[in-house]
């Protein structure tokens, strides 16, 4: 299923040395986007100048939260947060190979399938400890106690460079990629 071929266009519009930072999932208020563009705000003005916010899923249907979040990027003044809108597989496949982090700061999550997903791919996930993030991660990635900007800044540094850190989580990540297919 995962090992379709990415779109090349994502790749191209992407893949350009910037630290990409992806969540997946519907732009809906429940998903804490608001969250997560603040956190990110912080990592770009103070860590890494060189980043990007790639919010992959559809906004219908939410429309006035999708102005909202469009207002915070700009009251915060940060660049380059992409809404990607709905993607087919092969974009959303691109879009988890380029990226450097997963980030999911939702505060109600049952069974969440784009964690999985960035295990599968290899991305260090750092997760919101929420609804059944927990149970979802099986022990891989990191789970957060509390969504303070700075420290969601700090983590994403770590866990975006060679650290012992990323080792670590990734590391953990596939122990439980391989329970998972057992």
């Amino acid at each position: 299923l995962y090992e379709r071929p990415p779109s090349p266009v994502v790749r191209r519009l992407y893949d350009d040395g910037r630290t990409n930072v992806l969540f997946v999932g519907r732009v809906i208020p429940n998903k804490k986007i608001d969250d997560l563009i603040r956190s990110f705000a912080v990592f770009q003005k103070w860590v890494r100048p060189r980043s990007r916010l790639l919010l992959v899923g559809d906004h219908r249907g939410f429309d006035r939260y999708f102005d909202r979040l469009q207002e915070l990027v700009s009251e915060l003044r940060v660049d380059e947060v992409v809404f990607t809108g709905q993607v087919d597989d092969d974009e959303l496949y691109a879009y988890y190979r380029l990226a450097d982090a997963f980030l999911c700061l939702s505060e109600h999550e049952g069974f969440c399938v784009p964690l999985q997903e960035a295990m599968h791919f290899g991305l260090p996930v750092v997760a919101y400890d929420a609804g059944a993030v927990r149970e979802t991660l099986r022990g891989g990635g990191i789970l957060l106690q509390a969504k303070a900007p700075e420290m969601v800044a700090e983590i994403l540094d770590r866990v975006t460079r060679g650290t012992d850190l990323r080792r670590a989580v990734l590391a953990s990540q596939a122990k439980a990629v391989a329970a998972i297919r057992e």
